[in-house]
């Protein structure tokens, strides 16, 4: 009956060890996503994510406007955010890749225009498509501010590429749940429903 009591005793304390564990993440992962997230790059694409954000949730307070417009902006914001979101992805997607991070290291020009040209769609798409119905609803000039930001985002992309070379081992035992948690989330646009 001791031994008995003894083993379940025993045994239950590794199942609540077990439970209560945290996973362990590498400091030097750890290090590696922090140092990108001090980047001019990460900073500047936070800027512009901020500043859509404003744009749009500035119209949503804008009283008096047809229903029929409301419709046509929350679609191109929905676009906007897709593309914002490929853009989000692709980075991830280099970051847990060894293969992408060796090609991005090694054609250092290829990615940089490549990254740069599909920011510069991606913000010029929300320009004509989104924030133009806007200023046609409200009847208001656009945000120059989003402008500027776009003018030092596309130069910050050089930042990436040294960024790779930097940190190349660390993220070799990069998973997307970290990745997605402890930087792409927070660069994600909010839902057309959580803008205020």
């Amino acid at each position: 009956m001791k031994y008995t009591f003894f083993f379940c005793f025993i045994v239950s304390l590794f199942i609540s060890d077990a439970a209560f564990a945290q996973p362990k993440t590498d400091k030097k992962l750890e290090a590696a996503i922090e140092s990108l997230s001090k980047t001019a790059f990460i900073k500047e694409l936070k800027k512009c994510k901020q500043q859509i954000e404003a744009n749009v949730a500035d119209f949503k307070a804008t009283k008096d406007v047809d229903e029929k417009d409301i419709r046509k902006i929350k679609r191109a914001y929905a676009e906007t955010q897709e593309r914002f979101d490929g853009i989000l992805n692709g980075l991830k997607k280099d970051l847990m890749t060894k293969a992408n991070r060796d090609f991005i290291i090694a054609n250092p020009e290829r990615y940089t225009d490549f990254t740069k040209k599909s920011l510069q769609e991606t913000m010029d798409d929300y320009q004509s498509n989104c924030q133009s119905l806007i200023d046609k609803a409200t009847g208001k000039a656009g945000s120059a501010a989003l402008v500027a930001l776009v003018e030092l985002l596309v130069p910050s992309i050089n930042n990436l590429v040294a960024y790779f070379q930097d940190y190349k081992k660390a993220l070799n035992t990069a998973n997307e749940a970290f990745i997605e948690d402890k930087l792409i989330q927070k660069l994600r646009l909010k839902t057309w429903d959580s803008l205020d």
